[in-house]
């Protein structure tokens, strides 16, 4: 074994500036916001694009001081493999059946599946795909520039891709499918550049289309001037969407919870508080359900680069708000399976683990340099297992490799 510390320490300065690398596992909880990354929000934060810059991270760097082989190994000394991809691609999202296959989409129109050992690219559409989702191993959805596309088969190597029609506007990109089932999968999109002022589209894949089968509908949200951006939920009574609405100069991050009551289902808007320098949620960048009582939101604040919200439900049901962090860097995915397990991913190679009191940052560089391409989205399984994907990059963390 050799340190490598000095060398990465070499390597941020040259790559990213001085003032990037640092200790290891340093909390996050207090860290102060760049408001220069912030400068043109509109058009770079919501959708992320691998070729921008943004503020660097005032966290330290968790990578720099670890410890290589000579030969540089595939996974990194917190777990986390770097697995081959067949070709440069940009993973913009990412799902496991939890049964050992993954499957990914990039922004270059490719469908990607893990096999357990190796990536192979088994559909391509023209235009960008921005999402992935699974109800089981050989029921998927995926999304982008050209609307939904299912994909099922008798086993999981058998599935075959087809377009499928949906209501509104299909000029609008689908950027987020989740669901609870077969018959209940909601996705959401905008136009980008995002429309100002903002628009959108909701759909809802469930109900009865006539036959007795299940059908995709516009759900009335549609009708907000909001450009959607993700979907997610803990269970089907439970739905929360985020969005952006307003115009360029005027942009307000929206979070929605749809809720079933006696009286049926129906969106509320969620009013999360000011940050501590008196900031707002102006751009949504990201959310998720760490569990039903545990919700984290990501965006950008008007007063900071990205502000990280903390919703926790009380007995009575009802979700009180917290910020937990401000960070100079955007984040654009956060998952979790309990109040004391969550992660979130972003620019910079920058990966965090929430473990009930702060964040962290891991390590999963595997060479003498810090890993610096960013990442766009992840997935957990409730065995631990973890994938990060982004820029030519799909991380793999077993559940073996999980505390």
């Amino acid at each position: 074994m050799r340190s490598v510390g000095v060398l990465a320490a070499f390597g941020c300065l040259v790559a990213l500036g001085a003032g990037a690398c640092g200790d290891d596992d340093v909390p996050l909880g207090s860290l102060e916001g760049d408001a220069s990354s912030d400068a043109d929000a509109d058009s770079t934060m919501g959708e992320p694009d691998a070729t921008r810059t943004v503020g660097l991270d005032a966290s330290t760097d968790a990578d720099a001081d670890v410890d290589v082989d000579a030969a540089s190994p595939t996974c990194s000394i917190d777990g986390y493999c770097h697995t081959t991809l067949p070709s440069p691609q940009t993973l913009r999202d990412v799902w496991s059946d939890g049964l050992g296959v993954a499957w990914a989409v990039s922004a270059q129109g490719n469908i990607l599946r893990w096999d357990g050992a190796s990536w192979s690219i088994v559909h391509t559409v023209p235009g960008r795909l921005l999402a992935i989702w699974g109800s089981g191993p050989t029921d998927l959805w995926a999304g982008g520039d050209d609307g939904l596309f299912h994909g099922t088969g008798a086993t999981s190597s058998a599935i075959m891709w087809a377009a499928v029609a949906t209501p509104g506007d299909a000029t609008i990109p689908i950027n987020s499918i989740w669901g609870t089932g077969p018959t209940d999968v909601w996705a959401v999109g905008r136009p980008q550049p995002p429309s100002r002022p903002r628009v959108g589209r909701v759909l809802h894949f469930g109900g009865d289309g006539g036959d007795g089968a299940p059908t995709w509908s516009v759900d009335s949200l549609s009708l907000q001037p909001i450009g959607f951006i993700e979907v997610w939920g803990s269970s089907g009574s439970d739905v929360w969407i985020g969005g952006d609405r307003g115009s360029s100069g005027r942009e307000q991050g929206v979070v929605f919870r749809r809720t079933s009551s006696s009286g049926g289902t129906s969106w509320s808007e969620v009013a999360l508080p000011l940050d501590a320098n008196g900031g707002r949620l102006r751009l949504f960048t990201t959310g998720g359900s760490a569990s039903p009582d545990d919700v984290w939101v990501f965006g950008t604040s008007t007063s900071s680069a990205t502000t990280i919200w903390r919703g926790t439900r009380s007995d009575g049901g009802v979700f009180g708000w917290t910020v937990e962090a401000t960070l100079a860097v955007a984040t654009w995915a956060v998952r979790g399976t309990s109040r004391s397990d969550a992660w979130s991913a972003g620019d910079y190679g920058r990966i965090r683990h929430w473990d009930g009191s702060g964040w962290t940052q891991a390590r999963i560089t595997v060479t003498s340099f810090p890993f610096t391409r960013p990442f766009y989205a992840t997935w957990g399984g409730a065995a631990g297992e973890l994938w990060f994907v982004g820029e030519d990059v799909a991380l793999h963390r077993p559940a073996s490799s999980n505390p």
